[in-house]
């Protein structure tokens, strides 16, 4: 059940990102050019080598690469999921000291506001059930 999950939470995220990358309409799509399809694509690889990773359960592999993405990221919404990389895997990894808990509260709760602005209802309720 939980690889489904992820594997839609996945398809959700490439699609709205996609979307929200090109910001043209779903009927438009033929008209992306070649950076933005190339551009897409790296995006696609991203997910795919993340949700592998995840999958293998090579948690701080996953929450590295979700960092070092996210600072070369300039979207917002490319930056909200791979933060919600970066929290799953903090969540797998379940910090011990108190400061690593503090820190993966504040990046679910971060989360969770940011779904709520967005109106992402499921990654909204994903983010409110790990606080």
């Amino acid at each position: 059940m939980h690889a489904g999950i992820r594997i839609t939470t996945a398809a959700v995220m490439i699609g709205l990102l996609s979307g929200a990358q090109t910001n043209l309409s779903p009927s438009n799509q033929h008209e992306r050019s070649p950076a933005a399809s190339q551009n897409g694509s790296k995006l696609d690889a991203l997910w795919h080598e993340l949700e592998q990773k995840f999958e293998q359960r090579q948690y701080e592999e996953v929450r590295k690469l979700a960092e070092q993405a996210r600072h070369e990221r300039t979207n917002p919404l490319e930056r909200t999921f791979l933060d919600q990389f970066r929290a799953r895997a903090l969540h797998r990894l379940r910090p011990q000291e108190p400061a690593q808990r503090e820190e993966l509260m504040r990046l679910w709760e971060s989360l969770r506001q940011q779904y709520r602005r967005i109106e992402s209802i499921p990654h909204e309720v994903e983010a409110t059930l790990a606080l």
